[in-house]
């Protein structure tokens, strides 16, 4: 829910959240129905690399104006350099973890989830 007041979540946005295999059952069952959900290997990066790989930017970019990652990992930077050059502008929400430059720097606008939402 603190996520969702930081970028000011609307019924009509497209949510997507992937999780590793080993983790898909209890993640999904925990998560709204209304996400899209996509599954991604067991191990370091599956679930960023599924996540990474489900995004078709063309289709993005003609249907949306904004796109939000919720990550402070530097796997997707390339990924918000390639929306950012698509046209869309590309939000970063960052919270209590560490935040790769390389990723700060892909993005037009950083925005933080409160301290209160880690406790």
């Amino acid at each position: 829910s603190a996520f969702a007041r930081v970028v000011d979540a609307r019924h009509t946005d497209l949510t997507t959240v992937a999780v590793s295999r080993r983790n898909a059952a209890t993640a999904f069952f925990s998560l709204p129905a209304t996400l899209h959900r996509v599954i991604g290997a067991n191990g370091p990066d599956g679930a960023d690399v599924a996540l990474i790989e489900s995004v078709d930017t063309v289709w993005v970019a003609g249907n949306f104006g904004q796109v939000v990652i919720g990550s402070g990992d530097h796997i997707f930077a390339p990924l918000a350099r390639r929306l950012r050059a698509a046209g869309l502008h590309v939000v970063q929400v960052i919270g209590g973890g560490r935040c790769s430059a390389e990723l700060y720097r892909a993005c037009d606008e950083q925005r933080y989830l409160p301290r209160t939402a880690f406790h």
